[in-house]
């Protein structure tokens, strides 16, 4: 017996104010594509026995099944969720854009950016420079000689990994306070232990 299990991950309304801001969406069984004017977002591809659909109630992720356990039944909640929100991030990428900031703590750190090569240069207390190439969506903007770095993207995806990749260059030292931090980092800082 074939069973069809079916979730709205988005409403007509939210579809209709997605494609009122002029942002096209372009469904493939198994790939979901968003575009406003030369910016594309593609979802990673779905596992096999799921696909999208539109209908009259919005955007469905179904599921095709001929024996469901209790446990495909969680795996299903779990990934309808997971797209859910991966589908408002990039609606809401492609209308307002993501802003990270990085801040490079500790003597002498600094970094340097070079548009051609689209390659950050860090300077953080290495015998050499460290270079990282960023995602071709990742743009950056150098502030206060180098040690502030705002990253801006349409794609959520691709910033908060260029980020989290540069933060493991030289993580944050808890005792001396440097490192490439977050904002939540520079407040966090322990006491050494006296001996």
């Amino acid at each position: 017996m074939l069973r069809v299990f079916s979730t709205n991950v988005l409403t007509v309304k939210e579809i209709q104010l997605a494609q009122s801001k002029s942002i096209s969406i372009d469904i493939d069984n198994r790939v979901i594509k968003f575009t406003l004017c030369n910016k594309v977002i593609q979802l990673t591809q779905l596992p096999t026995d799921f696909y999208w659909y539109m209908s009259d109630e919005g955007l469905l992720l179904s599921r095709h099944s001929v024996a469901v356990k209790n446990f495909q039944k969680l795996f299903y909640h779990k990934i309808t969720g997971t797209y859910r929100s991966l589908i408002k991030n990039a609606i809401n990428g492609l209308l307002n854009g993501y802003v990270y900031k990085l801040y490079i703590v500790g003597s002498g750190y600094r970094s340097s950016y070079d548009e051609k090569t689209h390659c950050l240069s860090l300077y953080v207390g290495f015998a050499n420079t460290v270079k990282y190439y960023l995602k071709s969506d990742v743009s950056i903007k150098l502030e206060a000689n180098g040690t502030d770095i705002t990253f801006t993207s349409y794609n959520k995806e691709s910033v908060t990994s260029d980020r989290a990749s540069i933060i493991r260059i030289k993580k944050h030292n808890v005792y001396s306070g440097t490192g490439i931090l977050t904002r939540r980092d520079i407040v966090r800082k322990s006491v050494k232990k006296k001996s």
